[in-house]
């Protein structure tokens, strides 16, 4: 399905069981995905009726959806308990924003031939050991677009944040605080791999208390193509 999260699979179904009597054993054709692919968007609010696309709600869903695969840390997916702050993940939405991230990862592995230890330095908020850890935190940020060809799209990751959290939330003062330091341990860097991975762990340094727990970072690192990677 072409769902990238819960709420959209709900849909899409709703959307199929609209389409077929009930209790109706079917198979999907491929004559009927863009039937789906087009119910989905109109109870989303993307698209009207007679196919008129509404850019506002669809650059509003992308940039949440953004959000959702930023980096580990990032804000708004935390509630407050008494031994710090953690990931409520009994929240359906933060499940679609791990799972997001989870997907990106996957792709990452395969595109930089990231190891376990790679992920899980990641997943742990722990800098990198190796070439390969690097170009892996990398392709997460670039994919992101909160890095571009080089540069850092401060703005981008504390307006995502603020989306979430409101702009005077003590999370977005202090990512806006620390994004904006962490700008300076990458002053000269060239090489993209060492200046995503560098900036990445100035950011961790800095906000360590939204850091995964080790179980959720394992369990990211087990959901890892890593026997997809062909050898060299």
């Amino acid at each position: 399905m072409y769902a990238h999260d819960k709420l959209s699979d709900m849909i899409a179904e709703q959307c199929l069981g609209e389409m077929y009597p009930k209790n109706k054993r079917i198979e999907i054709q491929e004559s009927d995905e863009p039937c789906i692919i087009f119910c989905v968007l109109k109870k989303f609010g993307i698209m009207s009726g007679n196919g008129v696309i509404n850019l506002e709600v669809y650059r509003t869903m992308l940039l949440f959806q953004i959000f959702g695969c930023v980096l580990p840390f990032v804000v708004g997916l935390r509630t407050q308990r008494s031994s710090g702050t953690l990931v409520d993940f009994t929240d359906p939405k933060v499940q679609g924003h791990l799972d997001a991230l989870v997907r990106m990862a996957q792709s990452c592995v395969i595109k930089v031939r990231a190891t376990p230890k790679d992920v899980r330095a990641y997943f742990t908020n722990s800098s990198p050991v190796s070439r390969s850890g690097q170009c892996f935190a990398a392709c997460m940020l670039e994919q992101s677009d909160v890095i571009n060809h080089g540069k850092v799209n401060r703005e981008l990751l504390v307006h995502l944040a603020s989306l979430v959290n409101g702009k005077n939330s003590r999370v977005v003062r202090k990512l806006n605080t620390v994004s904006r330091l962490c700008l300076d341990s990458i002053e000269g860097m060239s090489d993209r791999c060492q200046l995503a991975s560098t900036y990445n762990d100035c950011l961790n340094e800095n906000m360590i208390e939204f850091a995964f727990p080790l179980d959720i970072a394992e369990e990211a690192v087990r959901k890892m193509p890593f026997h997809l990677i062909q050898p060299k």
